[in-house]
């Protein structure tokens, strides 16, 4: 699905997904750590990504604008802050 964090972790270069086997996942770590600026790269652009999508601010931003889409009364994002 285009909208899983692996998904966006793939998109965004930050990381890439292996078969959950052995070799797989010991040949991906030998790729990142063979070399260490490209791992400095990917973390970084890591962080950005977690920074820009799944703060907690962002996350309740993305719920708080499906709710009012979802409700005939247009609740307001106060009234949802003030019901957590």
């Amino acid at each position: 699905s285009p909208h899983l964090p692996v998904a966006d972790v793939h998109r965004h270069g930050s990381g890439f997904w292996v078969d959950q086997k052995v070799d797989a996942i010991a040949d991906a770590l030998h790729r990142v750590l063979s070399d260490p600026e490209a791992a400095r790269e990917m973390g970084r652009r890591g962080r950005e990504l977690a920074e820009s999508r799944y703060r907690w601010d962002v996350i309740a931003s993305m719920f708080a604008t499906q709710y009012r889409a979802l409700s005939p009364a247009r609740v307001s994002a106060a009234a949802l802050h003030a019901a957590l």
